[in-house]
């Protein structure tokens, strides 16, 4: 649902148009992906793995930057000198500061979470730094807009019922991660709630992790 409603509602994503997105093989970004594709985008994913890099292929991603091997906003930069319509990002920090620079005329930047805040502070979201700000949204007639999916919950009966008919003729596929990679191995029991955590700070994941509660499952 966050995917999809913030897609629609706040990247307002229309056929043809480039829409990038932070941390693509995650559980949110791999449905992101997947959402944008089903609407005729053009679709760059970042990710942090050459492991990455092939799923994300797999899934329709028209470009992808692995971030840890190549300069974000240089590969921007040169793959679309004229910026990216939709920039979707879950990242924040710096990630904010550089995609920033590259939006296009009239482009939405939809601010979804900021994981780099998640731990090692007592901010949720990071600060950034603004130099210039105003007029880098002002002479591109560009937005910054935040998403938080219970605001949309008049819209959950309508977008369950447009995913479910998707999973059902295998336009999206989630990709559910156990957490085999994780240190320690399968994520299951609380313990594995901790670890599964961890996992995802990792980088190690791919798609959403999910933990066995119950460890004879």
């Amino acid at each position: 649902l966050t995917a999809a409603i913030g897609l629609d509602e706040q990247g307002r994503i229309k056929e043809g148009e480039t829409v990038l997105i932070t941390a693509a093989a995650g559980g949110l970004g791999h449905l992101a992906v997947q959402w944008a594709k089903a609407a005729k985008c053009h679709v760059i994913g970042t990710c942090s793995s050459p492991e990455k890099e092939v799923y994300l292929k797999s899934i329709g991603c028209d470009k992808v930057i692995n971030y840890k091997t190549h300069d974000l906003g240089a590969e921007v930069k040169k793959s679309y000198p004229n910026g990216v319509d939709v920039i979707w990002d879950t990242i924040g920090g710096e990630t904010f500061e550089v995609l920033l620079n590259h939006l296009s005329i009239r482009g939405r930047l939809v601010v979804v979470g900021a994981i780099t805040g998640y731990r090692g502070t007592d901010k949720a979201v990071p600060d950034v730094k603004l130099e210039n700000f105003p007029s880098k949204l002002l002479m591109r007639s560009a937005t910054v807009s935040g998403f938080f999916l219970p605001e949309y919950y008049p819209l959950f009966p309508e977008y369950v019922a447009k995913l479910q008919k998707m999973l059902q003729d295998g336009t999206i596929s989630p990709k559910v991660d156990f957490g085999l990679n994780a240190d320690g191995g399968e994520l299951k029991g609380l313990d594995g709630c901790n670890r599964g955590v961890e996992y995802i700070h990792s980088g190690k994941s791919v798609g959403k992790v999910v933990v066995k509660l119950d460890e004879s499952a």
